[in-house]
């Protein structure tokens, strides 16, 4: 269950280009910087509403809660 909450910190991770900081990729799903490192540290995982907003956005929200791509 822990790995959720990282997956989900990877796949933000993965955007981030030098057009996108991770501040803008935060506020695009009304994420908090403290939340993130609370996923990243495996000690917490995503809402419900968070993973709507990562999914809207076009994140892999299927990868995120399975570990499987598609």
């Amino acid at each position: 269950m822990n790995n959720i909450g990282i997956r989900a910190c990877r796949e933000i991770y993965s955007r981030m280009d030098f057009d996108h900081t991770l501040d803008d990729l935060c506020f695009e799903i009304e994420l908090s910087r403290a939340s993130l490192y609370q996923y990243r540290k495996g000690s917490i995982v995503p809402s419900g509403k968070i993973l709507r907003r990562m999914a809207l956005a076009g994140y892999d929200v299927i990868y995120i809660l399975t570990g499987e791509r598609k």
